[in-house]
């Protein structure tokens, strides 16, 4: 993840293309695999057990090796043997970099000085963005102290289940108060209970889809009623867990049925909602959260 937000700060400044940045970044994908195709290679996992250990990921809050050491299909030193060979996030970035003749090593450390400068980031949070570690990042984005814990607990569970089920190339942007603002196609799901809560994922047609496709194992071409009932059944999945880990709290909640919008519409609140801009693979979609607070569609 390092590497979307200082990539993104050096296309930028025109210190790299795009098209540059797209190639390290496909660079990196192929360095850092995720855990269950790494397991299933090196013959630890089963086909079957790892599609079993990723099912129980839409039901439980869980990182994929924590589900698979639970059920007994590998031991916390597989686990800790895979993660080292995923690659770290900062020198697969750096490397990909350097293989491609696209900066030296220390034109990237220089910029990467740069970019944390520019940023205002403590030393903590470089540490914490070249760790490509999601639950160490998310906090930088969420600095607003009107944040409740409800709001930044939802948070970093939709973003963690984004880069579980649908793109590991994320990046999150600073969480800001709704204003009147133009979505374009999505869905949205209340909770309801001890809470009242606004959820919902918009974004231009391109990002939707890839989000419909991906978690839906199916091509969708045209935003329609497939394509986001599919979008629709990522946010229940995601919703459920966040109910689910609130029951175990004594926070009782419940899902409403998720409500499709193919066109655009102007969110508004009298209240305090929050838009969350995120990134997949360069494509836009704003995730739209309130607690106890009305949201209108119009």
């Amino acid at each position: 993840m390092f590497g979307n937000y200082f990539g993104h700060y050096l296309v930028e400044q025109n210190c790299i293309t795009a098209e540059q940045l797209q190639d390290v970044t496909e660079a990196q994908k192929s360095a850092r695999v995720k855990l269950g195709i790494l397991a299933v290679a090196s013959g630890l996992l089963t086909e079957k057990q790892a599609d079993e250990v990723n099912m129980l990921q839409q039901q439980m809050d869980k990182r994929f090796g924590d589900i698979a050491v639970e059920k007994g299909y590998l031991t916390e030193d597989q686990v800790g043997e895979m993660l080292a060979k995923q690659g770290d996030d900062y020198m697969t970035f750096v490397q990909a970099m350097t293989d491609k003749g696209i900066m030296t090593l220390s034109e990237v450390q220089a910029k990467v000085s740069e970019f944390q400068e520019a940023e205002g980031y403590s030393d903590r949070e470089m540490d914490d963005l070249k760790s490509g570690d999601l639950d160490l990042i998310v906090p930088i984005f969420m600095k607003n102290p009107a944040l409740s814990r409800l709001h930044k607990e939802y948070v970093a569970l939709i973003m963690r289940n984004i880069m579980r089920f649908v793109d590991t190339d994320i990046r999150m942007e600073e969480m800001v108060q709704l204003t009147p603002t133009e979505l374009q196609c999505g869905v949205e799901q209340g909770i309801f209970g001890d809470q009242k809560m606004f959820t919902g994922i918009f974004g231009e047609p391109e990002a939707i889809l890839d989000i419909a496709s991906t978690f839906g194992k199916e091509d969708f071409s045209a935003v329609d009623a497939d394509s986001l009932d599919s979008v629709g059944e990522f946010l229940n999945v995601n919703n459920g867990l966040f109910v689910s880990t609130k029951s175990e709290e004594g926070i009782e909640l419940d899902l409403e049925p998720p409500v499709m919008y193919p066109e655009h519409k102007t969110a508004s609140t009298d209240g305090i909602a929050y838009l969350v801009p995120v990134y997949l693979s360069g494509k836009k979609v704003t995730i739209v959260l309130s607690v106890n607070a009305e949201v209108e569609l119009a």
